[in-house]
C-alpha cells in the first residue's frame, strides 16, 4: 500500500515515526516526511516557515509542491495529512477536487477550538478521517462520524511521568525546532536573563528525537544563555 503523507514540521514526524510502528511492513510513504522514513521528494529544513514574510518568500515554492503531491496522489492508495493546516488544508480541497474518491485522513488536527475555528468546515467537508489527540476537540465538529479521539501521541513517547508536583527551582525555555523560531527566540531568552532572571535556574531545552538540533543551530545555542541544553 502506498501513502501520500505531507508532514511539514520535525515535530509531526516525531509522531509519524511513533504511528509507522503499528503500520504494516507493506506501507510506503510518498510525499513530504523525515528521510528516516523514506525517500521524501525534499529535506524538511527547506519547508519550515516562521511568519507572514517567511511564508511569502516561499508561496510559489509551496504552490508547486501541491501540484506535485497531488499529481503523486494518484498512484496512493491513501492520504495522511498532519498538523500544519495553512498549506495541508489547501492541499486536501484540492486533492478532493481532483479525487473525488480518495480516502484523505488528518491526524494532529488544527486548533480550530483555540482559533480559526471556520477550518472546522474545511476539515468535515475535504478529509475522509479526523484522528483527534484532544478528547474534547469532537464538541466543535457537526459530523461526529468522521472525527476519532486517538489519544495523544506523547502519552506514548515520554517514558516518564512525574507521579506529584514538585519545584525544581528552574526556569527551562524551548525555543522550537525551527530555524527561525531559535534565530528570533534565543536573543529573547538572552535579554530576559539580562533582565534579572537567575543563570543559575535557567535551562534551554529541545525535545528527544530531534538529534543534532544544537549542533545544526550551533551559532544560535552557543552561550547564548547561561544554562544547559539537552
Amino acid at each position: 500500500m502506498r501513502v501520500l503523507v505531507s508532514a511539514m514540521e520535525t515535530s509531526s514526524n516525531i509522531h509519524l515515526k511513533e504511528l509507522k510502528k503499528y503500520l504494516d511492513d507493506g506501507i510506503e510513504f510518498v510525499g513530504v516526511f523525515d528521510k528516516e522514513l523514506g525517500n521524501p521528494l525534499y529535506d524538511l529544513s527547506s519547508l519550515a516557515i516562521m511568519g507572514f514574510v517567511d511564508a511569502l518568500k516561499k508561496l510559489r515554492f509551496f504552490f508547486r509542491l501541491r501540484d506535485e503531491l497531488v499529481e503523486l496522489a494518484k498512484d496512493c492508495d491513501k492520504v495522511l495529512l498532519l498538523d500544519s493546516s495553512g498549506f495541508n488544508l489547501p492541499l486536501a480541497k484540492k486533492l478532493r477536487e481532483t479525487y473525488p474518491n480518495k480516502e484523505i485522513i488528518y491526524y494532529i488536527l488544527p486548533q480550530a477550538w483555540a482559533w480559526k475555528r471556520k477550518r472546522v468546515i474545511a476539515l468535515e467537508k475535504y478529509c475522509t478521517k479526523l484522528c483527534s489527540i484532544l478528547p474534547f476537540e469532537s464538541e466543535i465538529y457537526n459530523d461526529k462520524s468522521k472525527i476519532t479521539y486517538v489519544g495523544h501521541p506523547l502519552l506514548d513517547e515520554i517514558p516518564k511521568f512525574k507521579n506529584e508536583l514538585s519545584n525544581s527551582g528552574k526556569i527551562v525555555f524551548m525555543p522550537g525546532s525551527r530555524k527561525t523560531e531559535i534565530k528570533n527566540l534565543m536573543p529573547i531568552f538572552k535579554d530576559l536573563i539580562k533582565r534579572g532572571l537567575n543563570p543559575k535556574v535557567v535551562e534551554i531545552g529541545i525535545m528527544d528525537g530531534l538529534p543534532g538540533l544544537e549542533k545544526k543551530f550551533k551559532e544560535y545555542f552557543n552561550n547564548a544563555v547561561p544554562g544547559r541544553c539537552w
